[in-house]
């Protein structure tokens, strides 16, 4: 299963507020839900509690699952999204600020039953450090970000998704891990963060990452918005192409 992560921001003259509206009850409706190939669409918006930056990266994420490659290369074939989606993308996006990952789905631990209410995740993105292999990276961080998350208190569950092999094949792929961290509540997740929790995870990875991390916090409804459908290419870094992995998830005693 292909996981596929696409940060983006709005276009200008677009309040945060507007642009986030319209990604979710406008394009992911009359656009994105109408191409067939991908099995579940999630939108995440930015919340300010948590992340004050007068001038983010991005005001939201869309997560993206396909079955294949070839689900995949057949998506951006298909009427619905040459002429639905990724022309309506300019409505609302500045799609040259868009960052699109592709990510294998892999190890989630759950620490707790689901809330009924809404979580709150926190993306936690990584790059290496220069001169590691991209196998001794995947390796060390999903060693030392497992352990610093089950000491985590109100995390409902975390889990870590790497860069698909594919995106390393033209060049350096921008981002290494995709680390989601799942809180209970909003006022969970803003207490690990003012506490510092947050940031001794972040410490944490620092014999293997790049300390400056980028942190983006989202909020992403208990089961997701799920509909078919499919967000931008517009702005991609690289092609996608690699295997398919399976999800599995562990639970701590």
């Amino acid at each position: 299963m292909i996981h596929q992560f696409i940060f983006a921001a709005p276009k200008p003259g677009l309040t945060e507020k507007q642009f986030q509206e319209y990604w979710l009850n406008v394009h992911a409706v009359n656009f994105a839900s109408k191409i067939p190939q991908i099995k579940k669409y999630q939108i995440g918006r930015r919340l300010p509690k948590l992340d004050q930056s007068e001038s983010p990266l991005w005001n939201g994420v869309a997560e993206i699952w396909l079955r294949n490659d070839e689900d995949q290369i057949a998506s951006l074939q298909t009427e619905e999204f040459i002429k639905g989606a990724r022309a309506d993308e300019p409505n609302w996006a500045a799609f040259w600020r868009s960052l699109v990952l592709d990510t294998e789905d892999s190890e989630r631990f759950q620490y707790c039953d689901e809330p009924e209410a809404d979580v709150v995740k926190l993306l936690v993105l990584g790059k290496g450090l220069s001169g590691m292999s991209l196998n001794e990276f995947r390796e060390e961080s999903r060693v030392r970000a497992s352990e610093a998350a089950g000491q985590m208190i109100g995390l409902v569950s975390y889990a870590h998704y790497f860069t698909r092999d594919a995106m390393y094949s033209v060049g350096e792929a921008p981002l290494d891990v995709v680390h989601a961290l799942r809180f209970r509540s909003l006022n969970v997740a803003h207490d690990a963060i003012s506490s510092g929790r947050v940031n001794e995870f972040i410490t944490g990875q620092g014999g293997v990452a790049e300390t400056n991390l980028l942190r983006p916090c989202i909020r992403s409804a208990r089961r997701g918005i799920i509909i078919r459908s499919w967000s931008m290419k517009i702005g991609c870094l690289v092609p996608r192409r690699g295997n398919d992995d399976k999800e599995s998830t562990r639970y701590r005693r």
